[in-house]
């Protein structure tokens, strides 16, 4: 809060008096608040709409401090004319239904004044909130479901069966727990473990088609995780011992499916038999559950970020139509593959790991290991973490996890079609003396340590802290379970690693979600001020000139800071950096979206061009004009505002008119001109190096290998050729309109829409059909 808002004197005496109640109730600590802020509401209640809208909007007493007294006073039903306008509406809305002090203290008279005055944004924040799912929320909304607000009333009736959908899954989930109940942790990982082989071995829909395997192995580990956490929580099972070793491996090979015969992979009706027994047939139908209530969830987050529409309603089944918002984000998750792809490139080439001495399964770690550094450079990420008060050196952690994806991963009989044939493959991974394999490894946890020690050279404690770092501990209740970024799982003196699901796993950005989410990386300053360091010498290698970190005084409280500046031809680029991970989860993306791009970074970047413009001439930005080089006058110079991510969410997007948003992916490939490897793929790589004068392999040349039958793909060749890939209008440096240029021509991913249409997916039918 500024100095000159505290010491308006134009505000009533009521509006003062309010206004040191706050104060006082900021600086109180736990229950000492409350009395403060109530008495802080209450004297607003004695002062005039204009007064009480400065004071929430100034003291952000809405979503901030003393929020949940706020929506639990009477002001907002008793202001609401003054506090909700068209331009803060949706904020407003948003900060309602975010808070436990709405959903104590509904107010239905403050709810259908604003279904009917905002009807369009009342709307969109219900589905975005999720709030329709909470039911003493929706059961305030049905109260006037008879509206005559044809927008609103179809919401509702929508919102109501939804509601019954959940309902019924709800039900039916109670015959489930029990049946998970029944099950030891130990059985749950050997059935998993089953059917994810089942489903790779017997399951004729994905025999030859990957992207059916690897999407359902995905969901497979999502019930895997969502069933573990179930079982966790069932704490009088937590003491559950496992099994002695020879019955556990007995266990594991009966509930496996047979290995596949030459002959089945030529006929599929040759598959051999599997004794399916009462246990499995409960198992297939747990998980059979789980899938169809993780699709019903999954669908209603497309609804709720606007990706798609309920179609039709009747009994048992809900129609959902995929959206023009749904194209883009098929768009934007596209990037990823490529993105991906330039990493390996850049690994590959930099790291030399490729040596004639290395086996098939040293160079996959290798260049795994080589990859995860790449990606956490090119996203401006530090390769650490602060875990427990332990630093933990995450080079080590991807290298202890290639390492297990590699080596502890059963060759089993694998065969494969070859014309009219079938051959059996080789085994390519050496023997690793880490681990035994199999299709799910046990491990003494005391002895895992010391082999991981005496594999690696790492001292013990670092071994046991990163150990601790992976593991999901099954029999603690207050521990999370999550297979992606804790992938070791322990129960007793056991540890186990689910081989079937964690080969060539993406670690750098599960790993990177896990930072995100708990705010591993968020250390000392001194870390962001490095993320910042990196990204402006990123620019002054690229021609411009650079700064990064650099503080600003606007009065005596206030001095924010500005994360990069950089300058070249008279344009002056104000950044704002942002390092997340937006999940698959599309209500958490579209929330971090409008809450740190289109709220804070708009306003921090605004504030920063305000004051370099008021301070052009002045003492407060002469030391920076002189480290930037600026000569031009005020009125000469460009100012760029410029949000830079390290994910791709909103890049089709502008804020506030004028502030572009641009992947730190994207940017890098920018400055460094090297949309080559983009468009390219190293035929090191590929391992087909001895091909004599080929150097690189075409994006489209792969993807019409890999995918010419697949939806949308145009299988017309681009150019990917040196000169097509330069984004630069000179040799030695990016000048400023380039960068502008390439950023709003969307140079680096317009092949995109060359290679794709992703049109099809707009008007995509999805369905959810209720339980049996």
């Amino acid at each position: 809060m500024s100095e000159s808002f505290a010491l308006d004197m134009q505000k009533s005496k009521a509006y003062h008096e309010a206004l040191s109640l706050f104060q006082d109730g900021k600086k109180a600590k736990g229950h000492e608040k409350q009395p403060h802020f109530e008495a802080c509401f209450q004297l607003l209640m004695t002062c005039e709409g204009e007064e009480v809208a400065e004071f929430v909007i100034q003291t952000e007493c809405h979503h901030k401090h003393a929020s949940r007294f706020f929506w639990a006073s009477e002001l907002p039903d008793t202001f609401k004319e003054s506090l909700f306008s068209k331009a803060n509406a949706a904020q407003m809305l948003r900060q309602y239904f975010k808070h436990p002090g709405s959903l104590e203290h509904i107010s239905e008279s403050l709810i259908k004044y604003l279904a009917q005055t905002y009807q369009r944004e009342f709307v969109i924040v219900v589905r975005e909130t999720q709030s329709f799912l909470v039911p003493p929320h929706l059961k305030s909304f049905l109260r006037f479901k008879g509206l005559t607000n044809e927008v609103v009333r179809r919401a509702i009736v929508e919102w109501e069966y939804i509601d019954n959908f959940k309902k019924a899954f709800s039900k039916k989930s109670l015959y489930f727990d029990g049946l998970i109940r029944d099950f030891s942790f130990e059985e749950l990982l050997i059935h998993f473990t089953a059917a994810n082989e089942r489903q790779k071995r017997r399951d004729r829909t994905g025999m030859n088609n990957a992207a059916y395997k690897v999407g359902r192995e995905t969901n497979l580990l999502r019930v895997m995780n969502r069933v573990l956490q179930l079982k966790q929580k069932q704490e009088e099972d937590t003491g559950q011992r496992a099994t002695g070793e020879e019955q556990f491996l007995k266990q594991l090979a009966d509930a496996l499916p047979p290995q596949n015969t030459p002959e089945a992979l030529a006929d599929p009706r040759m598959l051999p038999e599997e004794e399916l027994t009462e246990e499995k047939k409960l198992f297939t139908e747990l998980i059979d559950f789980y899938f169809k209530l993780h699709e019903f969830e999954h669908y209603i987050d497309m609804y709720s970020y606007g990706y798609a529409e309920v179609e039709m309603l009747d009994s048992d089944e809900i129609q959902w139509k995929s959206t023009a918002a749904f194209v883009h984000h098929k768009r934007n998750d596209h990037k990823k593959k490529y993105a991906e792809g330039y990493m390996i490139n850049r690994a590959a080439l930099k790291s030399g790991a490729r040596e004639s001495s290395m086996s098939v399964g040293q160079f996959k770690v290798s260049l795994a290991v080589a990859k995860s550094k790449v990606y956490y450079k090119t996203l401006f990420l530090p390769l650490e973490a602060r875990y427990n008060d332990t630093i933990i050196d995450l080079s080590k952690v991807f290298l202890l996890l290639a390492s297990f994806s590699e080596y502890l991963m059963p060759a089993g009989n694998q065969w494969v079609a070859v014309g009219d044939s079938v051959t059996k493959l080789p085994d390519v991974s050496a023997k690793h003396p880490l681990l035994p394999e199999d299709y799910l490894v046990r491990l003494d946890h005391q002895s895992m340590l010391e082999v991981i020690s005496e594999v690696f050279g790492w001292e013990e404690q670092e071994v046991v802290q990163i150990v601790d770092f992976l593991t999901s501990y099954l029999d603690r209740s207050d521990a999370e379970i999550d297979l992606w970024t804790r992938p070791l799982v322990r129960h007793g003196s056991h540890v186990y690693w689910c081989s079937t699901y964690l080969r060539d796993r993406d670690w750098p950005v599960l790993i990177q979600g896990r930072g995100a989410r708990e705010q591993l990386n968020k250390k000392q300053k001194e870390s962001d001020e490095q993320l910042e360091e990196d990204l402006a010498n990123l620019f002054i290698d690229a021609g411009f000139e650079a700064v990064a970190s650099r503080v600003y005084e606007i009065d005596k409280q206030t001095k924010p800071e500005i994360d990069v500046l950089a300058y070249a031809d008279n344009t002056l680029f104000i950044i704002e950096l942002k390092t997340t991970y937006l999940t698959e989860d599309p209500l958490r993306n579209l929330q971090y979206i409008n809450r740190t791009y289109a709220e804070k970074a708009v306003d921090q970047l605004k504030r920063s061009k305000t004051f370099i413009e008021a301070n052009f001439d002045g003492e407060k930005f002469r030391e920076l004009k002189t480290e930037l080089g600026i000569t031009c006058s005020l009125e000469e110079l460009s100012i760029r505002p410029l949000i830079v991510s390290n994910v791709f969410d909103g890049d089709d997007l502008v804020f506030d008119e004028e502030i572009m948003k641009i992947s730190a992916f994207e940017l890098s490939i920018i400055l460094e001109n090297d949309l080559f490897w983009v468009l390219n793929i190293s035929v090191k790589v590929s391992g087909q190096e001895e091909i004599p004068g080929l150097e690189s392999m075409s994006i489209y040349a792969h993807e019409q290998m890999q995918n010419q039958n697949a939806k949308g793909f145009r299988n017309e060749p681009i150019d990917s050729s040196k000169e097509a890939c330069d984004l630069w209008s000179s040799k030695d440096s990016c000048s400023a309109d380039d960068l502008i240029t390439a950023i709003e021509q969307d140079k680096v991913w317009s092949f995109l829409d060359e290679l794709w249409d992703f049109s099809v997916h707009l008007e995509t039918v999805f369905r959810s059909t209720a339980p049996n």
